[in-house]
């Protein structure tokens, strides 16, 4: 008995057991398959403005490149100061002569070598002074006397006068100076000065072309959102037309619509579904276009911008603005930078026109032997450090351009490009404050076509419901609804296509006033600082590169 009454218990046990892993194994299942459609879903990019106009100074390709050539535009600089660096010299020459034996050759021989070696170092200041200091060591033998023929023609003084090889060792120190022409290092500072400026010229450029960029990103964005109404607006066209063709479809049953009524809502029904796909298609395009602007997975999925202006941003002021716009529009300050990059060129070619006098003098410690050349080195009596036997140079080099036609021509190249330039200045200046002004008023009035679009699609909406309620109830005909649809998916195409419009023109008033990093807090001036630090950076860990 007490077996038996177990049994009970163990079909319960067992029962649970199974009940257990019935439902725990597909729970586990459909947690991993779960998990992995998870990880197969697309990523979704959904930003704000401020977020894409940060995720595309991150991100972009263009961007990225655009900081390369930032780095770079200091090239031309950097290359032109390399003349100014320390040179390492030095030169080997062997010469050996062979002469005709004749009287004319009985003193200094039939075969002679010269050998010289010679090192040293050199450097050319901005002061258009220049530096050399080598270090040389020159063997001399010649077969004078050392033949019996050679030697008999003298007698018995004849052999005495045969020598070994000479050994002339020397320490030279040479200074170069010019006194009148490029003003002891002036005009070489000009030209270092132009250089510099060219460089932020470029690095300026660069950041308007980002701007730019970040302004067609926008556009871009804002595009995609117009295609994402336009699919949304004959999703529901295409939804109402298949209702009102099902609708006609009963009313045709019942006697109350022709047949050719039901043809032309199935005709109606077919357009919408291929303006529907074109929409998509569109939409699509746009969207791998701005995937790749943004340099994300191919195989994301990009939302539309929402946060859009609706009103005139209260922060607009046209003459405030043309005088933010003034400081800080980059098309103006590097014409500014430009004007005086050419008054300096115009003293740099009337430089070019003064009279140059070079000075040069040099200084040479001389040590000669026949024994070996350490005595050069280390005898006080005929050594290089007695400095009893000197050489010393001084010259004078005097020139002066007489009636040269080009270098005339380029003074009043520079003087016409200043004038050209000033003249652009005030052109621009006016073009900037007819700008803003243009932008304003596009504004203002994209600001009342946008709530006229609101108004007209609120009116088109009331009318339509209206329409197709008293068309299910048979008072109008199916080409009244029809019209009436066609209506109101206009005026939503409208609304959508208004703020675009609208927004785009308040993103380039700000590109206008140049004030598109700062409206987006970006710190353009941080980035600059950090390529810049970067540059120098590189610079300083490979110097030999």
């Amino acid at each position: 008995m007490p077996r038996l009454s177990v049994i009970p218990l163990l079909r319960k046990f067992y029962l649970r057991l199974l009940l257990v892993g019935a439902f725990s194994m597909p729970s586990v299942s459909f947690a991993q398959d779960f998990e992995s459609s998870l990880q197969n879903q697309p990523r979704i990019v959904k930003l704000t403005l401020r977020e894409a106009v940060n995720f595309v100074l991150d991100n972009n390709i263009t961007v990225k490149n655009a900081k390369m050539d930032f780095v770079k535009a200091d090239t031309a600089e950097l290359k032109n100061l390399s003349q100014y660096a320390w040179t390492l010299v030095g030169s080997f020459s062997k010469t050996k002569t062979t002469l005709p034996s004749n009287n004319n050759n009985v003193l200094s021989g039939q075969k002679i070598s010269n050998d010289r070696i010679a090192m040293g170092f050199q450097k050319q200041f901005q002061t258009q002074t220049f530096f050399s200091m080598e270090l040389s060591h020159t063997r001399f033998d010649s077969n004078a006397f050392e033949t019996a023929a050679a030697a008999a023609r003298l007698g018995a003084v004849g052999p005495l006068l045969a020598a070994p090889p000479q050994y002339t060792d020397a320490l030279t120190v040479t200074l170069a100076q010019e006194f009148l022409k490029y003003s002891f290092g002036a005009t070489e500072k000009d030209r270092q000065k132009v250089l510099k400026q060219n460089a932020v010229i470029r690095r300026d450029e660069l950041v308007d072309i980002l701007s730019q960029l970040v302004v067609k990103t926008l556009v871009d964005y804002w595009t995609l959102s117009v295609y994402d109404s336009q699919v949304a607006t004959f999703e529901k066209l295409e939804k109402n037309t298949r209702n009102i063709r099902d609708l006609t479809i009963r009313k045709r049953n019942l006697g109350l619509s022709e047949s050719f009524e039901v043809n032309q809502w199935t005709s109606a029904l077919t357009q919408t579904e291929n303006s529907l796909e074109r929409a998509r298609l569109a939409r699509s395009e746009s969207e791998r276009n701005l995937i790749r602007i943004l340099n994300v997975d191919p195989s994301s999925k990009v939302a539309g911008i929402t946060d859009l202006h609706e009103k005139v941003p209260t922060d607009i002021n046209p003459e405030r603005d043309y005088k933010y716009a003034l400081d800080h529009r980059i098309d103006l300050r590097n014409l500014a930078r430009q004007r005086e990059i050419a008054e300096v060129e115009l003293r740099i070619k009337q430089a070019e026109d003064m009279p140059s006098l070079r000075v040069t003098g040099s200084y040479s410690t001389r040590g000669q032997t026949f024994l070996n050349p350490m005595q050069n080195y280390v005898n006080p009596e005929t050594g290089m450090m007695s400095f009893r036997y000197p050489e010393k140079t001084l010259g004078i080099a005097l020139s002066y351009p007489l009636f040269d036609i080009g270098i005339k021509t380029d003074i009043r190249d520079a003087k016409l490009k200043m004038d050209t330039l000033i003249k652009q200045e005030v052109d621009l200046k006016a073009q900037i404050k007819e700008e803003l002004e243009n932008r304003y008023n596009s504004i203002v009035a994209g600001a009342e076509l946008l709530e006229t679009a609101n108004r007209r699609r609120d009116e088109a909406e009331k009318f339509y419901q209206g329409v197709q309620l008293r068309f299910s109830q048979g008072r109008f005909t199916a080409v009244v609804v029809k019209s009436a649809l066609d209506g109101l998916i206009q005026a939503e195409l409208q609304v959508a296509q208004a703020r675009i419009n609208f927004n785009i023109d308040i993103v380039r008033y700000d590109l206008a006033r140049n004030y598109i990093f700062e409206k987006f807090g970006v710190n353009i001036k941080q980035i600059v600082d950090e390529l810049s630090k970067t540059d120098l950076e590189s610079v300083v860990s490979q110097p030999g590169k």
